[in-house]
Parts: structure tokens; C-alpha cells; sequence
């Protein structure tokens, strides 16, 4: 069963259109792209605040990014995956790497997990579209497990 619901697909499908055919931009995340995501991350978390996903879009972009991955692939990552994330996000949120771009430490923890839950084929596919595209790649990402 989905952990998004149809109304949280069409969210993430419409801030990824956003991204990839409109006028949003990658970096820094777009405030038209906030508001579609904000409500999904709500929906999957519900002691998360709309505010909280605001302040965290802003101030963190690519771990909320990656927590959002985390919270669409509950119970579809396998443990190895949910670590993998997790320490990318512990290195941006507490360690030495930096949030934007994407750090290669971080894209090196975290392109095996995005291989292993099969929402790419291989890590240089996962490297390439996430340093051209880290925030479509992510909701990609999310929409990907979330509608498994």
C-alpha cells in the first residue's frame, strides 16, 4: 500500500513539474515549491507543522529534502537504505557537509540507497541527476516510494 495518499502524488507531481517544466528553481528551494511539498510532509508526518517544514526548507533544504525520502519510504527502504540516508542527513545537520550543492560525501552515502530501493539503475545515474537536479531528484525520489 501507498504511504502517500492521491492528493499527496498530485503535490509532489505538481512541485516536480514546477521544477522540471516551470519556472521554479532548484536552489535556493522556491517558495511555490514549499507550498506543495509543505503539505505532504504534513500528511506523512503529522506532528510536523506546516511552519516547521517552512523554516526547515529554508534552512535546510537537501536533509528536509532527504527526511522526506526517509518518511515516503517508511516501511519500503530496507534498513541498509534507512541508514544510509540517515547519516547523510546527520553529516549536513551536525557534520562537516554542506547543504548546497550537495556534498560528494553525502551523494556517496546516499546513491547506494537510491540504487537499492530501485528508484535508479545505478549510482552514476543517481550522482548525474542529483547534482543537476538535487531538488526534483529528491521529490522524484520521494514520489517514487511514496506511491509504491
Amino acid at each position: 500500500m501507498a504511504n502517500l495518499s492521491a492528493l499527496a502524488q498530485t503535490q509532489l507531481q505538481s512541485a516536480i513539474d514546477l521544477l522540471v517544466n516551470g519556472t521554479a528553481y532548484q536552489t535556493p528551494l522556491s517558495e511555490d515549491v514549499i507550498e506543495r511539498i509543505a503539505p505532504v510532509y504534513v500528511a506523512v508526518d503529522p506532528y510536523i507543522s506546516t511552519g516547521f517544514v517552512y523554516e526547515a526548507c529554508k534552512n535546510n533544504p537537501k536533509s528536509t529534502l532527504l527526511n522526506l525520502v526517509l518518511l515516503c519510504g517508511n516501511g519500503k527502504l530496507t534498513t541498509t537504505a534507512i541508514s544510509q540516508i540517515q547519516s547523510a542527513v546527520t553529516l549536513m545537520e551536525t557534520g562537516s557537509a554542506y547543504e548546497t550543492p550537495f556534498a560528494e560525501d553525502v551523494i556517496e552515502r546516499v546513491a547506494p540507497a537510491a540504487v537499492s530501493s530501485g528508484f535508479l539503475n545505478s549510482t552514476g545515474h543517481f550522482y548525474e541527476d542529483i547534482k543537476n537536479n538535487p531538488v526534483s531528484t529528491c521529490l522524484k525520489w520521494a514520489l517514487y516510494l511514496g506511491s509504491m
